[in-house]
């Protein structure tokens, strides 16, 4: 993975202030993103645009953060708010796309077999942690236990919201 993958580290570098130089999201996004709209950033790193974009978008806005690293999505979260911006993040697709192939891999190194038989009943009996967290495949639903829940930033803190048995003290569903 970390042949493929810019390593979290290097989002600091991405998101320094001495980059806006070089590489300022006012100007490359202004004349691109009006208030209102809805806007897709793949691979925020830090959200060394994602802020701008959000700006930019206005209240009427969203903006949807998509990465395959949770730690970069965390650094977004946090650097979000400190800026005071509401930020809901979605990252599910990404994520399930790249968690099926660790499952895969898992699997297959493992049991240093192709053979689909194989690869399922060694999933049945393993767990296989992913950037989505630890996935079964031997019950109901064959996913991770917390994957089904809905989670949003609030309160400058990553939480909890649905199903209301698992969410935050006094945390609900904020929908813009």
């Amino acid at each position: 993975m970390a042949q493929h993958v810019c390593p979290w580290w290097v989002g600091h570098f991405l998101a320094s202030p001495f980059r806006r130089f070089a590489h300022n999201p006012r100007k490359i996004l202004a004349p691109h993103v009006r208030p209102g709209m809805t806007v897709l950033d793949l691979g925020p790193g830090m959200a060394s645009f994602t802020l701008d974009l959000a700006r930019f978008a206005g209240p009427a806005g969203r903006v949807i953060a998509v990465d395959i690293q949770p730690r970069m999505l965390r650094e977004v979260e946090k650097r979000a708010a400190k800026a005071g911006l509401p930020y809901t993040l979605v990252e599910v697709q990404a994520a399930a796309s790249f968690s099926a192939w660790q499952v895969l891999e898992a699997a297959v190194t493992a049991t240093k077999s192709l053979d689909d038989k194989v690869l399922i009943q060694w999933l049945r009996t393993h767990q296989v942690d992913t950037i989505q967290g630890r996935l079964r495949f031997n019950g109901p639903s064959n996913y991770g236990d917390d994957l089904m829940r809905v989670k949003q930033v609030q309160n400058g803190r990553w939480v909890t919201v649905y199903p209301k048995e698992y969410a935050a003290p006094g945390a609900t569903l904020q929908v813009q």
